[in-house]
């Protein structure tokens, strides 16, 4: 399988990569051009206290960021997926740090667990990668609870 690059892209509605990716097919010119940066983000979150919240667009990040954290790191993530079936995705986390998966056809809300979560601390590192207005409304809460900037990783990986 030379010269071939396999990309796996979460399905949803609302964003310029999945108008991209639904235009794409195994008919689809060879000679496409794609342009790839990586890794991009400002490095790794590196913290000894997080607070992380994703909906499936974010796995992947979520994963790599729980295994570059510090072993006696704690703190809660709170992943969710559209079906309580869907909520395996392979995620390793630290003895100190609690992963609850959510399910949204249970109405169970990543955004409303992360921010009643929210530390009391303020040495805690947030991060959260979801819907865009969720993102907003995440990074606005932390503010006003006295988070600095360089605290955050807040990103709104899609649209409504």
């Amino acid at each position: 399988m030379s010269n071939r690059l396999i990309v796996d892209i979460f399905i949803h509605e609302g964003g310029r990569t999945i108008d991209w990716a639904q235009g794409i097919n195994d008919g689809t010119d060879p000679r496409i051009c794609v342009g790839l940066s990586g890794p991009v983000g400002g490095g790794l979150m590196q913290a000894d206290r997080v607070l992380m919240a994703s909906d499936e667009t974010g796995f992947p990040a979520a994963a790599r960021i729980l295994e570059g954290l510090p072993v006696k790191a704690t703190g809660g993530v709170f992943l969710e997926a559209k079906h309580r079936t869907d909520c395996r995705y392979p995620i390793d986390a630290l003895k100190g740090v609690k992963i609850t998966w959510l399910a949204r056809e249970r109405s169970e809300d990543f955004l409303a667990s992360a921010l009643q979560a929210l530390p009391q601390h303020t040495e805690s590192k947030i991060w959260l990668a979801g819907e865009r207005e969720d993102a907003r409304i995440l990074r606005d809460a932390a503010k006003a609870s006295g988070r600095v900037k360089e605290d955050l990783r807040i990103s709104g990986f899609w649209r409504r």
